[in-house]
C-alpha cells in the first residue's frame, strides 16, 4: 500500500512487540507504527489474513498498548504488516498520544 493511501501517519520506530497467533508467541521488533497498523520484522511471519494479538511496549513508562489485528502485508524474509482490528481499554488513546510525541 503506498503512502498516498494510508489512512494514518507511519512513524519510524523502534518497540518491542509481543505478538501471539493460533501457533506461536513471539517477540520482536517494530519498525514502523501508525493508529492504523504496524510493520514487525521477521523471517518467519505467519499467513495473509492470520489473526494476532499485540502488546506493543512504549517507551519512558508510557504503559502497554494491547490490540488485535490481521496480517495483511508480507514481504518475504523481512516481515508483516498488520492492521489493527481492535485496541484494549485505553490503548488506542496510549498509542495516539505516543505518536503525537513523534510528529
Amino acid at each position: 500500500m503506498s503512502r498516498e493511501q494510508r489512512r494514518y501517519p507511519r512513524y519510524p520506530v523502534k518497540l518491542q512487540v509481543q505478538y501471539q497467533d493460533t501457533d506461536r508467541e513471539v517477540v520482536i521488533s517494530c519498525n514502523d507504527v501508525s493508529l492504523g497498523g504496524l510493520f514487525l520484522s521477521t523471517a518467519t511471519p505467519p499467513r495473509s489474513g492470520t489473526r494476532v494479538s499485540l502488546s506493543i511496549e512504549l517507551p519512558d513508562g508510557r504503559g502497554v498498548v494491547w490490540a488485535t489485528g490481521h496480517v495483511v502485508h508480507l514481504i518475504p524474509g523481512r516481515g508483516m504488516g498488520i492492521a489493527f482490528s481492535n485496541f484494549g481499554p485505553g490503548s488506542r488513546q496510549r498509542l495516539e498520544d505516543f505518536l503525537i510525541s513523534l510528529a
